[in-house]
């Protein structure tokens, strides 16, 4: 499972600038995250469906509010 890579800056609709730490709730349960992928990597579905919704699953974006 190739995790994609994250822009660290990115800019929202309005063109605001957003800073992505890339932290996801893998990086957060990193323990729960290896043992989902040695079971999805020996074929178990259900465990390749919650390591993906881990990755999927964003933790921090920062985004600075225009000043008035």
């Amino acid at each position: 499972m190739k995790k994609e890579q994250i822009r660290p800056v990115e800019f929202d609709e309005d063109g605001n600038p957003v800073l992505n730490s890339d932290a996801d709730a893998a990086n957060a349960d990193w323990i729960r995250a290896r043992r989902l992928l040695l079971k999805a990597q020996q074929g178990d579905r259900e465990a390749k469906a919650k390591l993906q919704k881990l990755f999927d699953t964003k933790m921090v974006r920062l985004r600075r509010e225009p000043q008035p």
